[in-house]
């Protein structure tokens, strides 16, 4: 296991403005800086690689890359200190896979909140070495019963989503927990069942229960795809039926591009329709296209703000 020794002495987490320039800076550089504007989060994609073929998923079809080394890795946090960034999401493919996850995570969590999905397969056998370093974690569901959730993950995982859930009641370290639920054909009559499920199993740990709209970039969407006032109308109901016990939101029906995606080479995309496209790399500032960044910027601040008050009604 690499160790990645932090280059910040000081805590940035939460904080509001920017930080302090670091130094050995060109001018050039300098002005980026101070000129580009980042969004809040962004999300690094720790590998394409999976252990799953999950028919929802959209995340399959992603740019090529040639992976950097666990230092260089840790780099990239460093360069993006300067930017108004305050979480790292890290996610994949499947983050668990890489053996350098617990490093980075550890690195980055000197300074930024971290953020970390996972489909739980491996996450009983590597728990201890992740959860002194995650501030939210988040696991998909999407059955209340092993057959249900398996029609769109795969046997075995509904099991291990229940014992991951369990290691994070009995563990000292209990980061916030999101469930999320692909909402599909097959399960849209059963959120009642799954969160019925989720107030029995999670107890007081469940942070937030996110309900996703099956958009038509899965593998096999056409054949769990619902149409967008469907799925409201069954997000809706469930909000209405555990009012007050769960804290649920559902996906709205825009923002498809309000993400912004860091690769293990450093490259920054942002999702249109079923492509991505570049918006520069972290290793070169010059490379950054400021009006595009400042634009996601704009449509998080704003999914996220639409998402809160969503919440609230």
């Amino acid at each position: 296991m690499v160790c990645v020794v932090p280059t910040c002495g000081n805590s940035a987490r939460g904080r509001t403005g920017q930080t302090a320039l670091p130094g050995n800076k060109t001018d050039e550089e300098t002005k980026t800086i101070m000129t580009v504007r980042f969004p809040h989060s962004v999300d690094f994609i720790i590998t394409a690689r999976c252990n799953l073929f999950c028919k929802v998923c959209w995340g399959w079809e992603m740019p090529p890359y040639r992976p950097l080394s666990t230092e260089e890795r840790a780099g990239l946090f460093d360069r993006l200190l300067p930017y108004n960034i305050d979480q790292i999401v890290f996610t994949g493919g499947e983050p668990l896979l890489d053996d350098a996850l617990p490093a980075l995570l550890a690195h980055a969590h000197q300074n930024f909140r971290t953020f970390l999905f996972t489909n739980t397969m491996l996450f009983p056998d590597m728990h201890a070495a992740l959860l002194p370093h995650v501030d939210r974690l988040s696991f998909s569901l999407d059955g209340d019963t092993a057959e249900l959730n398996a029609a769109a993950r795969a046997p075995g995982h509904f099991e291990k989503v229940l014992e991951s859930i369990r290691i994070i009641r009995d563990s000292p370290h209990r980061p916030r927990l999101q469930i999320l639920t692909v909402v599909t054909r097959q399960n849209h009559c059963h959120l009642q069942g799954i969160g019925g499920l989720l107030l029995e199993r999670c107890g007081g740990i469940l942070s937030r229960w996110k309900l996703n709209f099956c958009r038509d970039m899965g593998r096999y969407h056409k054949e769990f795809a619902l149409p967008y006032d469907t799925f409201a109308e069954a997000a809706e109901d469930t909000k209405a039926a555990f009012r007050g016990r769960l804290r649920i939101r559902y996906s709205l029906n825009q923002h498809d591009d309000a993400y912004l995606f860091a690769f293990p080479d450093g490259n920054l995309y942002t999702p249109e329709g079923r492509a991505y496209r570049p918006v520069g790399n972290i290793l070169d500032p010059r490379t950054y296209d400021a009006a595009k960044l400042s634009t996601i910027a704009e449509k998080i601040e704003q999914r996220d703000r639409l998402l809160a008050e969503q919440e609230q009604r």
